[in-house]
């Protein structure tokens, strides 16, 4: 009875042994291999474009898997990779849309904004030069956002949500904005009680500053994330052929009948 109990003890321990020293490797096998595979993707996707360089690429695939590591998902993260390579967008400005977004996260900033502005973009076929500039003039305005929220908090402001506060008031920043203006209207509608959204739409009224007209922050089209540094093409105007005016018009005297003159 008791060899037979004993001998069921170590079947029962083999099993373990079996359990632990197979399964568990395997579960955690498959846990890296889910970890890596969108990493491996989006490597895929780049070595597929054979004008990326090999420096380039391994730069990119850095700055995409920091973007990951941030808790820029996955699918954003390769969706933004493909759609600038299908651009003819070139490497180093794609780089340059992470690094954005990977300062924006190092700072506790959203990044959701600089995401749906590139997407906005690439659907609205807007040209890749026009998207960057578009993405850094947004991203310096969550900058600034920041600043005057946080001044704001140091002074004892009554802000619930800081991010949302922060995404609403760079949403409202008009386009070429004089930065002492805007800091006078948010503090003053702080004074005044006046809630985030209301301060952000007084923000769009601003006028612009001497450089240029405003711009509203939320484009709806090719023309409207346009920068300083390329300003809008003017439309070509067609001008009738002028006719003669009545001064300078040729008075041709009309010959009257009568008795000639000796």
């Amino acid at each position: 009875m008791k060899n037979c109990l004993c001998k069921s003890q170590i079947f029962f321990i083999m099993i373990l042994i079996f359990v632990t020293c197979f399964i568990h490797p395997f579960l955690i096998w498959a846990e890296e291999t889910e970890t890596t595979t969108p990493l491996q993707q989006i490597s895929e996707i780049i070595d597929s474009y054979p004008d990326i360089s090999s420096f380039q690429a391994s730069q990119l695939l850095e700055e995409a898997e920091k973007a990951i590591q941030s808790g820029i998902s996955s699918e954003d993260t390769q969706e933004i990779i493909q759609e600038s390579l299908e651009k003819k967008m070139n490497a180093d400005s794609i780089i340059d849309i992470f690094s954005l977004l990977n300062e924006l996260a190092e700072d506790g900033l959203p990044t959701s904004p600089i995401i749906n502005k590139a997407k906005e973009g690439f659907a609205k076929g807007v040209s890749p030069d026009k998207i960057i500039l578009s993405l850094k003039e947004k991203s310096e305005n969550l900058q600034f956002a920041k600043y005057l929220v946080e001044e704001a908090l140091s002074e004892g402001a009554n802000i619930e949500d800081k991010n949302a506060a922060i995404e609403i008031l760079a949403r409202g920043l008009p386009y070429n904005y004089q930065e002492d203006m805007i800091t006078d209207i948010f503090v003053e509608g702080l004074r005044n009680k006046k809630g985030i959204e209301e301060i952000a739409d007084a923000f769009t009224a601003t006028p612009p500053s001497e450089e240029g007209a405003t711009i509203p922050a939320e484009t709806s089209s090719e023309e409207e994330v346009t920068t300083p540094a390329e300003p809008l093409l003017e439309e070509e105007v067609i001008t009738p052929e002028e006719s003669p005016s009545e001064e300078g018009a040729t008075i041709i005297p009309t010959q009257v009948d009568g008795p000639d003159v000796p």
